[in-house]
């Protein structure tokens, strides 16, 4: 069983970078940089969550800045938690993303991005934590037409093309035992599906780590989620005293929404209830 925090927040960061996190690397050294920077995204409802996985991921990428935008939905908020450029990132941004041309500029040069791809190399490394974060960004349940009984899980895989989906698939059937299909939205976008099996022998892989608030994408929300992280109260407390721009940050660009809101509070009844969790 993984217990160090630090290989706990690898493992964590490889499901997440499959769902809504991403690396980017500094524009103006596309050529030369070492260094990429992690971006964790999510909207204003999973606040709890998201500082849940900056206390994972805090061992391995240190302290976060927060970026708070405004949504296009309903006047809500989009909050960034961003790292600092590292080198370990750099690494795991070369495991993830393909450089991609998209056109030429008008001095006949290459125009390129970089687009998240899936490689077998990446997929052997997820680890039942890694799944959970994959599925806790990226994933959903449904159920039959009564809403009792579970149906089966979809994960949202549609920025990969037909190919990267079957590698995806066929490593959850061949290395996993979860049965698990491509398939086809009416757009044209592929994906990955769980049938009822599969479903439940994924769930019972990830359900240990899923997070409190977001049990509603389990068969479990009468009960609470397990942490496998196992800090101290002190050692959290100065994991976020090392990212003070977390407090600081959402005080200053909640003005208009937020300023009622008291940020350390909130924090430290975040920090309780983990606690709570882990001696549960």
């Amino acid at each position: 069983m993984v217990s160090s925090p630090i290989r706990i927040a690898k493992k964590a960061l490889l499901g997440t970078l499959f769902g809504d996190s991403s690396l980017s690397i500094h524009r103006g050294l596309v050529n030369d940089t070492t260094k990429a920077v992690l971006t964790l995204v999510h909207g204003e409802d999973q606040f709890g969550y998201l500082l849940w996985k900056m206390h994972l991921l805090y061992p391995l990428v240190g302290s976060f800045h927060i970026k708070v935008l405004p949504s296009k939905a309903d006047g809500k908020y989009i909050i960034h938690a961003v790292t600092t450029y590292q080198h370990y990132l750099w690494h795991m941004f070369n495991d993830y993303y393909n450089q991609v041309v998209i056109g030429q500029d008008h001095g006949g040069s290459d125009k390129v991005k970089f687009q998240k791809v899936v490689r077998m190399n990446v997929l052997r490394r997820l680890t039942p934590i890694s799944f959970a974060l994959w599925y806790m960004d990226d994933g959903s349940i449904y159920k039959d037409s009564k809403r009792s009984r579970l149906k089966g899980i979809r994960l949202a895989t549609y920025g990969f093309d037909i190919d990267e989906n079957i590698l995806i698939q066929t490593h959850l059937v061949d290395c996993w035992g979860i049965d698990a299909t491509v398939d086809l939205r009416q757009d044209g976008y592929t994906y990955i599906r769980l049938s009822k099996n599969g479903a439940e022998r994924f769930l019972e892989l990830v359900s240990p780590f899923i997070h409190s608030t977001m049990l509603y994408k389990t068969m479990l929300t009468s009960q609470s989620a397990k942490h496998m992280y196992k800090h101290t109260y002190e050692e959290i407390v100065c994991s976020l005293q090392q990212c003070g721009e977390l407090v600081r940050n959402n005080q200053s660009s909640m003005k208009s929404k937020y300023n009622e809101i008291n940020w350390s509070e909130l924090i430290r009844n975040q920090l309780a209830h983990s606690m709570r969790l882990h001696t549960t």
